[in-house]
């Protein structure tokens, strides 16, 4: 499953749930860039976690939404 978000380019930290599930095999959904410059993050779930939203500009990783769809997941780093 997937949940797919939509925010506002240079407020790295606006994303908000576009679409909370689609359940993948393909990914079924259309998702149309609406008015003003927007950004989409794509982040896998399943019925009780999310995975990472991906890193800013300088590595550190982006966090969830103010209203993500269901409990972000703490990613540790990956060992040395």
């Amino acid at each position: 499953m997937y949940a797919i978000y939509e925010g506002i380019l240079g407020s790295w930290y606006s994303h908000d749930p576009l679409v909370c599930e689609d359940s993948g095999a393909p990914l079924e959904e259309t998702v149309g860039p609406g008015p003003g410059d927007l950004y989409y993050l794509l982040v896998p779930r399943n019925d009780n976690e999310e995975g990472a939203y991906g890193s800013d500009s300088i590595g550190a990783p982006r966090p969830a939404g103010a209203s993500p769809c269901v409990t972000p997941r703490v990613l540790a780093p990956c060992p040395p």
